[in-house]
């Protein structure tokens, strides 16, 4: 599904010529979601300058870019906003970079502090948190790392993810040293980092068509397959373990139709945190 990098250099060179004159192409997208998760709601969009890299009509390279976008989200506890990179000169490789800064304002799940980084955070827990006048407001600056490996055999598609995520909080009121962050459902230190490891398994059932001579665009689709995930905060120790089936299905052409995403994770192992009920999360995305 890869190629080694010692074959890749000599495929650029004899298959492509850098895209000097390329124009920019400028790209949006729209996702609203709720889920079972401490926010229950969460609206993203981000707005993409894309450059193609390659004059290539060949497959490993012919959506080859580079791009910077904005990135903005917001959600009952928080919004968030900040600089997207995004490179993928291959079609089965890509990494991002981001840097967000996130507003708490003391609302649902934000900020929730305490002492000791074994915190167990059931609901009960929370709210007693919440009754004692522990919940605040403050400020955090996200860092994000993230790359990917993608591999195709017929129908098959094959997703691997790792992130880096470095959390920096201030409370506006209080020493903060220990929190529970509500997007990662992990015990965070206030400077502190976690790893996301992923997993995607899809069939395609549904294949988007490219526009060619006499046959026009459709990029209707339909993926099913499975979502597997493991968070892991290295200060605090706190981790957790989810699998589920997931589903991607754009029922019609055209930039107005989201495509759904649907899916449902048990929780396979939790530490710190609580075993939930099953993740479940819907969303709509519309990009063009």
């Amino acid at each position: 599904m890869t190629l080694p990098g010692a074959l890749l250099l000599p495929l650029l060179s004899a298959l492509v010529a850098p895209a000097h004159a390329a124009p920019v192409e400028l790209h949006t997208s729209h996702q609203l979601g709720v889920a079972l998760f401490p926010e229950g709601v969460q609206y993203v969009f981000e707005a993409e300058a894309r450059l193609p890299l390659w004059k290539s009509d060949h497959f490993l390279l012919a959506d080859g870019h580079i791009a910077l976008a904005g990135h903005a989200e917001i959600t009952p506890s928080f919004p968030r906003v900040g600089p997207v990179l995004r490179i993928a000169p291959v079609a089965f490789w890509d990494a991002t970079f981001r840097a967000y800064g996130t507003w708490y304002i003391g609302a649902f799940s934000s900020i929730l502090p305490f002492d000791d980084p074994a915190f167990e955070a059931t609901k009960a827990n929370k709210r007693e948190l919440v009754a004692d006048g522990v919940r605040t407001g403050g400020w955090g600056l996200r860092l994000d790392a993230e790359t990917r490996l993608k591999g195709r055999a017929g129908p098959v598609i094959v997703v691997l993810e790792l992130q880096w995520r470095h959390h920096h909080v201030e409370a506006y009121d209080r020493d903060l040293e220990w929190f529970w962050d509500p997007s990662e459902m992990l015990n965070v230190s206030a400077d502190g980092d976690v790893i996301n490891r992923n997993g995607y398994l899809f069939f395609e059932l549904i294949k988007p068509v490219k526009p060619a001579e006499g046959v026009p665009a459709n990029d209707r689709k339909l993926w099913i397959g499975a979502l597997g995930m493991w968070q892991s905060s290295p200060q605090s120790g706190d981790r957790n373990i989810r699998l589920g089936p997931v589903l991607f299905w754009k029922p019609a052409n055209g930039p107005t139709v989201p495509t759904m995403i649907v899916g449902s994770q048990v929780w396979l192992d939790s530490n710190f945190t609580p075993v939930f009920p099953p993740y479940t999360f819907v969303a709509a995305n519309w990009a063009r």
